[in-house]
Parts: C-alpha cells; structure tokens; sequence
C-alpha cells in the first residue's frame, strides 16, 4: 500500500509505430495514475517497419484491499482486410496489503469510502484590532469623485448592451443541432487546410490521417452523429435517408478507404497526395451543396 506498481502494455506487429497512441486503462477508486511511459523496439525491411512498443503504467495503490483492472482494448486498422479489428488483453486482478510502516488505522478498501487524517493547519484566531481607525471625507475618495459618476452609468449601459448580446447568441445557439451544421464545413475546410500544410512540407503520415479526420469530422456535424456511434453503416444510412445520390456516396466511401490504407502502407502503395487532397475537397464542397 502507498507504492508504486508498474503495469506494462505491450503491441507488436508491423506498421508505423511511433503514431501509437497509448491504450486506456480503466483503474480501480483510490488508485493513482502517474505519467505513462513508452519504449519502441523497431525493424525496418525494405518500406515495412516492425517490431514492439511497450507503455509502462506507474500506478500506486491508496488503499489495501483485492482489486481488478478491466481488460484493455485496442483497434487498429487492417489493410488486407480492409476493415478495423480489435484485440483484449486478460484482466488484471492483484492484491494490496497494508505496510508494516503505514500507521494507517484501517487499511482496508470499502469502495466509496476515502480515509484521510486530520490536518493540523496552525491557524489561530486572528487578534482585536487595537489601532484607532483613520477617517476620511467622501469627496476625496474614487466613489466621490466625478470621474466615477461619469463612468458608473456608462458601465451599466454596457453591461445591459452585453446581457443582450449574450441573449441573442444563447437563443441562436439554442438548437444544438444547428450549430453543429453550421459549423461542420468550417470545420472541416480548417483540417483540410493542415493536412494541406502537411502535404506541402512532406509529412504523409500525419496529410492521410488528417484527411480521414477531416471528412468523419464533418461527417459527425453535418448529419448530427456522435464520435462514437460513427460508423460507414451508420453514414449511409443517414446519407440515405437524406437523398443523396450513390455517386457522392460510392466517392465518399473511396476516400476514406483510401486514406486510411495510405497511411499504414508502404510508400510505394500510397495514393497520390496531390490527388486525394483535391477530391477530399470536391467532397466536402459536394456534400456541402447536398445536405443543406
């Protein structure tokens, strides 16, 4: 109890390696999670990188008791198959015991419930005032001043003119739903803008990873679906029910394929930057016009 544990992760297989991100680990109440650190092992043959990445997960326990850490979950996208899988590790159970040294009356762990010790702050109350108090005349202080009548209704008439202001922006932001709309293709434009930049400056990896973002993105706004509950069933079925012709739709399926391939295959599998970027933005104008 009250040291450190370490719980290590680790993934091995080919693709790009230093873009993993690290999984999520769902820890039990009253444990600590500190700064989770990795270390890749890696391999290159030919365009093909390999090898492990470890993610060290210091953790310490607050309290003793039996405890069980989830299974961890991690997807990747397959470009043989075409399609995301995803993979769990076994869960973790351990035990903590209490310390020989921790003075800690009941080390045990009841779940909702925090033991802390009381805190001795060594603050007393504050003493009687003895010093004879020092008056002065209104005129010669800020609020008799004529300054301060000059200002004092000129600061209330601003604050009513930003009460309305605030009123009509809370009544037009009102509908959820259509601020996302309205904001899906700015959005959007705005990621195709960096991947642009990654375009031009020769960084492949993050221009086809910020493609995909920059379509599911405007996806999720323009059709007012959840990150989560995305998926390209779940798109076309709204794009569907929107009519939207299958042209836009067979397109919009391609580029994302195309993306998402591009960026774990070899260089010499990729789709043409230049290409991609240019019918990424015919999309978003097209759907654009569609789905209004």
């Amino acid at each position: 109890m009250n040291e450190a544990l370490s719980l290590k992760i680790i993934i091995s297989g080919a693709g790009n390696l230093p873009l993993l991100g690290e999984p999520e680990v769902n820890l039990p109440p009253d444990h600590d999670l500190y700064d989770v650190t990795r270390s890749i092992q890696r391999s290159t043959s030919g365009n093909l990188m390999s090898g492990s990445v470890t993610f060290e997960y210091p953790i310490i326990a607050r309290h003793a008791g039996r405890f069980r850490i989830a299974p961890v979950q991690f997807a990747w996208f397959d470009p043989k198959a075409g399609s995301y899988k995803t993979a769990l590790t076994d869960e973790f159970n351990f035990t903590v015991v209490k310390g020989e040294n921790d003075d800690t009356s009941d080390g045990i762990y009841q779940p909702g419930v925090v033991h802390e010790s009381v805190k001795d702050l060594g603050i007393d109350i504050r003493d009687i005032s003895r010093i004879s108090p020092v008056f002065s005349s209104v005129k010669n202080s800020l609020f008799g001043s004529l300054a301060y009548r000059l200002v004092y209704p000129l600061g209330l008439i601003l604050t009513l003119v930003l009460i309305v202001l605030i009123s009509v922006v809370a009544r037009r932001n009102a509908d959820l739903t259509l601020v996302r709309n309205r904001k899906a293709g700015r959005s959007a434009r705005a990621r195709l803008k960096k991947a642009d930049r990654f375009r031009k400056s020769g960084d492949p990896d993050r221009f086809y990873e910020e493609i995909g973002k920059a379509i599911w993105g405007y996806l999720s706004h323009k059709l007012n679906i959840e990150t989560s509950g995305l998926s390209r069933e779940v798109i076309l079925e709204h794009l569907e029910l929107r009519k939207v012709p299958e042209e836009p739709q067979s397109e919009l399926l391609r580029i994302l394929e195309e993306s998402e391939f591009s960026r774990f295959a070899p260089t010499s599998e990729r789709i043409d930057m230049n290409t991609l970027y240019s019918d990424a933005a015919q999309l978003i104008r097209n759907l654009e016009n569609t789905l209004k």
